[in-house]
């Protein structure tokens, strides 16, 4: 947990508190002192979210190397490599399929665990995103080799890989993998998190450096 987790814990029960203080004040008529807290609260919030905004839009984009977990409390999601392939059991590529190797670990001692509404994607050097490749990742799930869905349960402790595989183009660069979430989070609340209001996303590196994206390297 970091400092700005914890700043994020305390202002949450300092809400949950002053809410409550608000509804004392309203059952007891008091509408002055329930104006003046509105107002602080309001004020309070604005100066987070200001703070928020500010953090999220002068952080540098993150780019953890291979390898290296991106973890959410104790789920933790990491690339361990990828690979380039023109067809993958008899289906071609628009492109060619850039088949990533990722691994989902629960670090913690207790429980497994899962991400219910995780999925990732791959931004290259401009910006630019490509999803999953349904074409692509049903002739993988056919061969059989394409693993266990980030969404599984992992048990404490132990891990699981899946094959993601993406259509892009021949020459594209700098191919990042990208986890994200369909839904609303509190990480987006949290300062300086990666997935946090406007904050750049944290990008996992696909390949090793000077692997030209993986294509040195062996498809499933």
């Amino acid at each position: 947990m970091t400092l700005f987790d914890l700043l994020f814990l305390v202002c949450a029960m300092a809400l949950l508190v002053t809410c409550l203080r608000g509804l004392y004040l309203a059952a007891r008529r008091r509408w002055m002192s329930l104006g003046s807290l509105v107002i602080k609260l309001a004020t309070a919030i604005a100066v987070y979210l200001a703070v928020l905004l500010g953090v999220s839009i002068v952080s540098p984009a993150r780019l953890l190397p291979l390898g290296e977990p991106q973890c959410a409390d104790e789920w933790c999601i990491a690339v361990t490599g990828s690979a380039r392939t023109a067809t993958i059991d008899g289906t071609a590529a628009r492109g060619t399929f850039d088949i990533v190797t990722v691994r989902v670990s629960n670090r913690g001692l207790g429980r497994r665990q899962r991400e219910v509404d995780v999925y990732a994607y791959l931004m290259d050097a401009a910006g630019h995103t490509y999803q999953v490749s349904p074409a692509g990742e049903a002739a993988l799930q056919h061969t059989g080799i394409s693993g266990d869905s980030l969404t599984d349960f992992v048990d404490a402790g132990r891990s699981i890989e899946r094959h993601l595989v993406f259509d892009v183009p021949v020459d594209v660069t700098d191919l990042r993998l990208i986890k994200a979430t369909h839904h609303w989070t509190p990480a987006q609340l949290v300062i300086g998190d990666g997935q946090s209001i406007a904050h750049r996303p944290v990008g996992m590196q696909t390949h090793q450096v000077g692997s030209a994206n993986g294509k040195n390297t062996t498809a499933p």
